[in-house]
């Protein structure tokens, strides 16, 4: 749609059709549409593939991202955040075969503290981690515990945020089979207002 300025005789801004009609130094111009490229250079198809590959795989665990990178100081929404991190630093492989570096991903950026000696390990029918629940730094007793997981095999993801600091270990059974799946843990301010980086705990077998 266009907007005629001065009446029927007057400058139009806008696109009319294949025209667009706006202004260039204090001069009424008429230019054509641009035509969209038919052919895409490698590295055009490379980044194309690789913003495809992020978002197939953060759409599925967007709930945790909107938590673990949220900032409300700053423009950007937290799914875009995540989804820049991921797409800069958690990505491999040459195009047409990239695919997610999963011990570079993150689920959580933040000055949150987070302990040391966070571990997990499984007995087959559940998940276990534990942490020590010392308090220090910026650290409370009543943040939460935030574990992510992501099954390559069937692409699903879940997440729990059920523990707090103070607990020191928490015992999760997921809701689908986790043999394969990818683990990631961080910790969450209860009020959303801060998170810790987040830590990769490995794939479970």
């Amino acid at each position: 749609m266009a907007i005629l300025k001065n009446g029927i005789e007057g400058a139009f801004s806008g696109k009319i059709g294949t025209a667009v009609g706006t202004t260039w130094r204090g001069l009424n111009i008429i230019r054509s549409r641009p035509k969209p490229p038919t052919q895409f250079s490698e590295k055009q198809r490379a980044n194309q593939m690789k913003m495809k590959v992020a978002q197939d795989f953060l759409r599925r665990m967007v709930e945790p991202i909107r938590i673990g990178f949220r900032d409300d100081t700053i423009v950007p929404t937290a799914y875009n955040i995540g989804l820049s991190f991921l797409k800069r630093h958690a990505l491999i492989g040459d195009y047409p075969d990239i695919r997610v570096d999963f011990p570079a991903v993150k689920v959580a950026q933040g000055v949150l503290a987070m302990p040391d000696d966070l571990q997990m390990e499984t007995d087959g029918s559940q998940l276990i981690v534990s942490w020590s629940a010392s308090v220090e730094g910026n650290a409370r007793h009543d943040d939460q515990l935030m574990i992510v997981l992501w099954n390559d095999a069937n692409k699903t993801s879940q997440y729990s945020l059920q523990a707090y600091r103070s607990a020191g270990q928490f015992n999760w059974q997921p809701g689908f089979a986790f043999a394969g799946a990818h683990v990631w843990a961080a910790f969450i301010r209860q009020d959303r207002s801060m998170q810790s980086e987040s830590m990769y705990l490995g794939e479970l077998v």
